[in-house]
């Protein structure tokens, strides 16, 4: 082999290992987006019903008229 081949096959592993090492990066961000995602919905979910029904709770009338004819 001649020295130009050992050059371009190094070229050619260092572009391959760039490019996995991508792959892996890439799927690592996906991998916590949706353990982000998998986290804050129930959370957000449960601030949102507390802060509602603490906020409903606080109000002096009530959020249905029921009149009672006697």
């Amino acid at each position: 082999m001649e020295l130009d081949d050992l050059e371009a096959l190094a070229e050619a592993l260092i572009e391959s290992l760039a490019a996995a090492r991508a792959a892996v990066r890439e799927r690592v961000f996906v991998a916590l987006r949706l353990a982000a995602a998998a986290f804050f919905t129930p959370l957000e979910t449960l601030f949102l019903r507390v802060f509602c029904d603490t906020a409903c709770a606080w109000t002096a009338t009530p959020l249905f008229d029921v009149a009672q004819d006697s």
